[in-house]
């Protein structure tokens, strides 16, 4: 029987000491014994999106919960985006798994991270936080601040970054230019993954999806982030052939249903 999503804010404080509410919507399992399927989303993103959409509706057809939320300065959540710091959202993820934790009932949670919600997710493995049985990424961008955005940056663009002002960046998805700042580059150092001593030591099946066509990660940041689970005795990159960086029309959602699934299947088979 479907059930109805609960939406609910979470304070969170910044480093800065602003206090700001991220916005979550919550739908329960059909049973106790079902997982909790947490989507994590990307750059710039809401949980508005196809994916999340898409990934509501597969979570109520199977019976599984689901959790979406929107980062600070994203969507429905408080903050404006260029004083939010990768820190900041990393926060915000773990403080969503911990109110997920917190249900009476037990719900392991299939982590599902798309673009730099993956690199974030990941980060979240890193730390060994408790109750997640599955990791699933969709176009992951480990690190793409510091090898991808920053290195696009013209030397104006740069220099007016290093003085402390906010740059109007355009994109391929929409009108709305991305406004960055400092804050952006000076939260990755300790967040980086892709470097040669960084390790992610959980034993989890972990299910990476990435396209060939993907004109903003390249797919080779995905394959580079599944040799960091060397922990994981069932890890796999799945490569779509064709597919761009959103991983949204209907071929990559059948393959994300596909992954899911296998990731829940397998994970009740670990923990049974």
């Amino acid at each position: 029987m479907p059930t109805s999503p609960t939406l609910y804010k979470i304070p969170r404080t910044t480093a800065d000491g602003n206090t700001h509410a991220i916005t979550v919507e919550t739908t329960k399992p059909h049973s106790a014994t079902q997982p909790t399927v947490l989507f994590c989303g990307g750059f710039h993103s809401s949980m508005l999106g196809v994916k999340a959409q898409f990934l509501a509706e597969l979570s109520q057809q199977r019976g599984w919960g689901y959790t979406r939320f929107d980062y600070q300065g994203h969507g429905q959540s408080d903050g404006k985006f260029e004083h939010c710091s990768l820190h900041d959202w990393l926060g915000d993820t773990v403080a969503v798994i911990e109110q997920i934790n917190k249900a009476p009932e037990h719900q392991q949670i299939i982590l599902v991270g798309s673009s730099m919600g993956a690199w974030l997710a990941s980060n979240v493995l890193r730390q060994q936080v408790s109750g997640i049985a599955a990791f699933v990424s969709i176009a992951a961008a480990p690190d793409f601040t510091q090898r991808l955005l920053w290195p696009a940056l013209s030397q104006n663009q740069k220099a007016s970054i290093n003085r402390g002002e906010c740059i109007s960046v355009p994109n391929r998805y929409d009108d709305q230019h991305w406004r960055i700042s400092s804050t952006l580059f000076d939260s990755d150092r300790d967040l980086l993954l892709l470097n040669d001593h960084t390790s992610i030591n959980v034993d989890i099946p972990v299910r990476m999806l990435h396209g060939t066509a993907d004109a903003d990660i390249p797919w080779e940041y995905s394959q580079l982030l599944l040799e960091k689970f060397s922990c994981a005795k069932d890890a796999t990159l799945q490569l779509i052939r064709g597919a761009d960086h959103r991983l949204s029309d209907d071929l990559s959602l059948r393959h994300l249903t596909a992954a899911v699934d296998d990731a829940v299947n397998t994970a009740a088979r670990q923990y049974r």
